[in-house]
This record gives structure tokens, sequence and C-alpha cells, in this order.
């Protein structure tokens, strides 16, 4: 039966902004969590098509891939914004885990990001300033 057990799940968001980011232009990353214990946090930019069910799974998606939060205990409920550069244009998961270790998480979040260059209509007008 679908919600039957999911009462002691915890919420977890992760926000980012919704047009592209320009590369090299700092940006702010907000995750948001509300469940019943305390627990740890961690927060990935991966280049992968999901951010699998905890963040090992997506660490061996892309190893490579920045990790913002690097298991932060946090209380049960609470907000925690950071700021991020990224200088590589493509497109990304940004994954919020929720839990008490790396193999398992309580809850995962995803938004997709897209960083872009300059399009040519911006860097002509920057000229004519």
């Amino acid at each position: 039966m679908p919600g039957v057990g999911d009462t002691n799940r915890p919420s977890l968001t992760v926000q980012i902004p919704a047009a592209p980011v320009i590369a090299d232009w700092p940006f702010d990353v907000t995750t948001s969590w509300n469940g019943s214990r305390e627990g740890v946090l961690w927060v990935a930019i991966l280049r992968a098509g999901s951010c699998g069910e905890s963040v090992a799974a997506g660490r061996r998606l892309d190893p490579a891939g920045p990790v913002v939060v690097n298991g932060e205990p946090v209380a049960a409920s609470g907000e925690r914004t950071s700021e991020l550069t990224l200088t590589t244009p493509d497109s990304y998961v940004v994954c919020a885990y929720l839990g008490m270790g790396a193999e398992v998480a309580d809850a995962v979040a995803v938004s997709r990001l897209e960083i872009t260059t300059f399009s040519s209509s911006d860097a002509a007008s920057d000229q004519d300033a």
C-alpha cells in the first residue's frame, strides 16, 4: 500500500537557480530538511543521469563530482545554504542525501543544473558598455 511506513521518512529539498548559471559565477545551493531525528547531510554535484540511492552510490556514478557538504551532522529540521562556483559548462545533477551513513540515505533530493557560457549577444553587449 503506498505511503505505509513513510511516516518516519524525512522530507528533503535542494534548491538551485532555475535559469542556467554562467560558468565561473557563484550561485547558491539551499538544502532544507524536516525529520523526526538528527541525521547526517551530504550534497554532491554530479555529471550523471541520477543521484543514486545514497551518497556512496552517487560518488560511484561520478567519482570526480565535487562534494559540497560532506557528512555534516544536522538537527532533525533545518536549512543550509552553500555558495558554489563551477567552471565547466555542462549539465549536472545537484544531489542532497540525508541519513545516518554514506551507504544508506533516508531521503534523497535532486535538482538539475545547467552551467553555460556567455552567449555571443552577451559578449557583444559587454563590449558596447
